[in-house]
């Protein structure tokens, strides 16, 4: 089985979350990043014990 470091994991997700909003910036509406972060964080939750 393979380790997971949660905490390293958790940065990753966190640096492709930011990337993923900085390239879509110039495609997005008024209110679309408020929606993605919404989102987002659904899917930590929803994913938070699953490894």
């Amino acid at each position: 089985m393979i380790q997971v470091d949660i905490e390293e994991e958790r940065k990753e997700i966190l640096k492709r979350y930011r990337k993923l909003l900085r390239e879509a910036k110039p495609f997005l509406k008024p209110g679309d990043a408020k929606l993605i972060k919404k989102a987002f964080n659904v899917a930590l939750e929803a994913h938070k014990d699953m490894r």
